[in-house]
């Protein structure tokens, strides 16, 4: 629940706009410390969360995306899915390619795959 000064999070914010709850904590994912905490829905299912995430993200800005590269980092003992995106603008050669960071932190989802013998 949202306090006076503070600002909606992230999956208010998409709850708000879409009407889809996510099972997201956490902030906008624009670094480590702001990393988007992927809740446990079962086994893998983060990776479908993940681009819904974005998917949400890139449909409110009006803009077409697609994942450049994606890579594990680990970091004080939390796993994150560092995913890079392309943001694509309709043919403008006055439009810079922008390549966007989201950094999720998968941890939770990865040890309890683990420890109940699942395949990630």
């Amino acid at each position: 629940m949202m306090t006076q000064n503070q600002q909606p999070s992230l999956r208010e914010k998409l709850y708000a706009l879409f009407q889809i709850d996510l099972p997201i904590q956490g902030g906008s994912g624009e670094d480590l410390c702001s990393a988007i905490k992927i809740e446990y829905t079962g086994p893998a299912m983060f990776v479908a969360v993940q681009y819904e995430v974005l998917e949400l993200i890139f449909r409110e800005r009006n803009l077409e995306w697609e994942v450049h590269e994606q890579r594990l980092h680990r970091e004080n003992g939390r796993i994150y899915d560092v995913v890079q995106v392309i943001v694509l603008k309709d043919n403008d050669e006055h439009f810079p390619q922008l390549i966007e960071n989201y950094h999720f932190d998968i941890t939770d989802c990865i040890e309890k795959d683990l420890t109940e013998d699942s395949p990630i």
